[in-house]
Parts: C-alpha cells; sequence; structure tokens
C-alpha cells in the first residue's frame, strides 16, 4: 500500500514537469494566444497574420482638424505591421526556460487572458506629409469686419487658422502605434484685425430715413464741402443696443486741419462766416432721422433761427465741442447709420434687424413774433450809406408732439415746445470818408467811357 501511494505522489510531482516539457517541444504557439485581439490558428498562422495586419492598416480611420473631417487609412498615414515579429513574440509565451513562469503562461493563454499588440511602426515623414493634405481645406487667412451698410452687408471678423503639423504628428504617431483613436490634428488660429461689429448687427430693415437739400455752386462751394465730409464721417456708425452716438465724437472738431473750411454759419441769430458752415445740416438730417424712428434723443438743441432746408422742430445745432447732439439706441440690437450727401442732397437712414416702433409726429405754429431793426455802423462804407446786410425774419413758437407706439400701443408721448427768436433786420450804416471824383484821363484820341 505505502508503495502505492509513493508512485502517486512521485507521479503528481512529476506531472507538471511533463507538461512544462511537451509546451518547450511544442511547435509554434500556445493555443489559446491571441495577437491584436484574435486567437491565432493552430499550424502555421502565419498567412492568416498578414491578412489581419492588412485587414486593420487599410480599415477606415477618421482624422480631424477645426471643421475639416476625412476618412483615411492607417497606411496611408505611415503605419507597418511586423508580421514576423508578432509570431517571434507570440512563440516566445511559455517558453522563458522558468517552469513556473512557463505553465501559468500555459494557463493564462488557455483562458484566453494573453493578447499580444500588434507590433506596429510609423514613418513619420509619411505621416506628415499624410496629414499636410488637409492644408487647403484648414488654413484661412484671418479678415477683419466688413461693414458696408451701402450695401447692406455686415460680417464679423473671421479668425484665421493654419495647420500645425509639426505639433501634431508626433501625438497622432503615438496613437497610430497603439491602436488607439486618433487625436485632433492640432491647429494655430490667429485673431481677424480690426473691431468687432456688435452681436445682432443686422441691415435688413430701414427704421426711418430723412432728406434733405443742399446747394454746392458758387458761394455755396466750402459750406457744401462741409456738408459732405461731415457726412462721410457719420456714414458706417453703429450704435449698440443701450449706446449712445455723440454726433461731435464721431465728426470730429471742425478746423482747417481737420479738413473743414470756412462757410456762413448761423451765430446769435446772424449769420456770418465761420469754421465748418453747414456741419448743422447733416446733424439735423440726423436727428429728423433718429427722432422718426423712435430713439431716445439725448442731448439736443435747435437752431437760434429756423432753417431753410427742414421744418421748424426736426433741426438741430452743433458747435464743436460745447453743443452737441446725441442719441440713445432702445432697441434690442444695434443700429447703423447710412449717411450720404450726393447731387445736393443729404440723405440719412437708420437701419437695424426690425421695426418695434412707429412715430406719429405733429407740429404746430403756436405763435410768431416780428423782428426788431438793428442799425450798424461800418466805416468800410461811405457815410451816408445804408445797406441791408441781413433780412428780418420772424420768431416763431412751434409745438411738437411726437407719439411712439409698439405693436399698435403707445408706449410714449412727447410733448415740446420750441422756441425761435427773431431775426433783426440788420442795416449797415457807412461812416467812412466819401470817395472825390477823379476825371477821367487816357491817351490822345481816346474815349472815356461813363
Amino acid at each position: 500500500m505505502a508503495v502505492v501511494v509513493g508512485i502517486s505522489v512521485v507521479g503528481a510531482a512529476l506531472a507538471p514537469l511533463l507538461l512544462w516539457t511537451l509546451i518547450q517541444l511544442r511547435a509554434g504557439p500556445l493555443p489559446g494566444v491571441r495577437v491584436g485581439g484574435a486567437v491565432l490558428p493552430s499550424g502555421d498562422p502565419r498567412a492568416e497574420l498578414v491578412g489581419r495586419a492588412d485587414a486593420w492598416l487599410d480599415a477606415p480611420v477618421t482624422l480631424r482638424a477645426a471643421d475639416a473631417v476625412t476618412e483615411t487609412t492607417r497606411r496611408q498615414m505611415g503605419a507597418r505591421i511586423d508580421v514576423d515579429a508578432a509570431l517571434e513574440s507570440a512563440g516566445r509565451v511559455g517558453r522563458s526556460g522558468d517552469p513556473v513562469t512557463d505553465l501559468a503562461a500555459w494557463w493564462s493563454a488557455r483562458q484566453g487572458r494573453v493578447d499580444l499588440p500588434w507590433p506596429i511602426m510609423v514613418d513619420r515623414g509619411v505621416l506628415g506629409a499624410h496629414v499636410e493634405l488637409l492644408r487647403p481645406f484648414v488654413d484661412r487667412t484671418p479678415a477683419p469686419a466688413l461693414l458696408d451698410v451701402t450695401a447692406r452687408i455686415a460680417h464679423q471678423r473671421e479668425d484665421g487658422m493654419r495647420l500645425d503639423v509639426a505639433s501634431s504628428t508626433e501625438p497622432l504617431a503615438r496613437a497610430l502605434a497603439r491602436g488607439e483613436e486618433l487625436p485632433e490634428v492640432q491647429v494655430l488660429r490667429e485673431p481677424g484685425p480690426g473691431r468687432t461689429l456688435p452681436d445682432g448687427l443686422a441691415l435688413s430693415t430701414v427704421l426711418a430715413n430723412y432728406e434733405t437739400p443742399y446747394h454746392s455752386w458758387g458761394r455755396y462751394h466750402g459750406r457744401a464741402h462741409n456738408v459732405e465730409l461731415a457726412t462721410r464721417r457719420l456714414h458706417g456708425t453703429v450704435i449698440p443696443s443701450g449706446g449712445v452716438l455723440s454726433f461731435n465724437q464721431r465728426v470730429g472738431a471742425r478746423t482747417g486741419r481737420e479738413g473743414f473750411r470756412i462757410a456762413p454759419v448761423i451765430s446769435g441769430g446772424e449769420i456770418t462766416d465761420g469754421m465748418g458752415g453747414g456741419v448743422c445740416q447733416v446733424a439735423s438730417t440726423l436727428h429728423a432721422a433718429a427722432f422718426m424712428a423712435g430713439m431716445d434723443i439725448v442731448q439736443h438743441q435747435p437752431h437760434s433761427r429756423p432753417s431753410s432746408y427742414i421744418p421748424m422742430g426736426l433741426d438741430a445745432t452743433v458747435v464743436w465741442p460745447a453743443v452737441d447732439l446725441q442719441i440713445h439706441n432702445p432697441f434690442a440690437f444695434p443700429v447703423a447709420v447710412n449717411a450720404i450727401a450726393i447731387d445736393g442732397h443729404v440723405h440719412v437712414e437708420l437701419l437695424g434687424a426690425e421695426q418695434p416702433r412707429v412715430v406719429e409726429l405733429e407740429r404746430r405754429v403756436l405763435g410768431r413774433a416780428r423782428f426788431s431793426e438793428r442799425v450798424v455802423e461800418d466805416p468800410a462804407l461811405p457815410r451816408g450809406t445804408r445797406v441791408v446786410s441781413q433780412e428780418g425774419g420772424l420768431g416763431a413758437r412751434v409745438e411738437r408732439v411726437r407719439v411712439v407706439r409698439e405693436s399698435g400701443r403707445a408706449v410714449a408721448t412727447e410733448v415740446d415746445v420750441i422756441r425761435y427768436p427773431p431775426t433783426d433786420r440788420v442795416v449797415r450804416v457807412g461812416t467812412g470818408a466819401v470817395p472825390t471824383a477823379t476825371p477821367a484821363t487816357g491817351p490822345v484820341g481816346a474815349v472815356a467811357l461813363r
């Protein structure tokens, strides 16, 4: 009985060694060994490994860079699989020379727990050249904001983009070598130049417009120049939602350095020459358009006498830098100013996303005031000469009523009384010397014309 037990013990001790010996003598990889997630077949697995490697390399993968997306393959991106290295690695499983280690590996293989990764190599040169193919679809030159209120075009500035192949190659190569999902190709962004247009800017709707005439010939040439210069500076203004437009800040100082010229202006109710004459007409046209659009007039001062180019109650005077016209945008969207002076007309229209307000305007003259005559001594005129340098004008009190409606409902009623003082009739009386008569002379035989 003891002999039988002894033989059994010896047999149990020798069985693992016998199994280990059989593993060492076995040709090819152990049963159950996996490569790239699939079990190697018995016999010669090389042909199947080659087929599986080709299928993995040629399977479609997605490559992304910003908004550009393309389908490619790992092979096209420079990846290669060394099938012989994979077979050699599989053949070493369970053959380390240590019985305990090898038997553990044999058992793990039978349980499906031995899965060797593909031995993947990546050609960085091929990979970089392949990524470069995305450049025409990614690279973009930065563009400034485009605001053309005349053509009703408003585009935000666009950032530039540039494919960063150098920084992307190594992360892509690591992902290919590990069989992982490909990371997005890196892109360098360059901010667009210039200002950013306010959010919500649209030029699809004319909120209101107004037009006034002006002369441009003869003695009006300087005034017309100032009108056109101020209009160009006003053109393209964008008033953000809740923002305020200052006419003086937008148009700038009325000086010769700024390009303005001397032309007739109203000063103290009298027409005289001054720098920037005519700019008030641009301000008046803007004021009338904003008033009819239902915008808020924050700062406004009428002229000291009625203007020939616009009805009483709609004019506005501006004097740099003390007297300004300021307009507040009450709407939930920006408002753009389209201002043009051409063919003897100043045209201002206000553009926005929609027209939330409708304005009703009533004006009536409450009274008139007679003018006086003012005599001014003028030494430049001969004594006894009388010249009317300015005709008088009646003063007026004008009631202006604006009713602002939204969705048919009156949301504001504004009543203002605007006073225009009378304009004196100015008579200049000469106090200078009286010229003496000089006999006409000429060459012999000439005829003096009188």
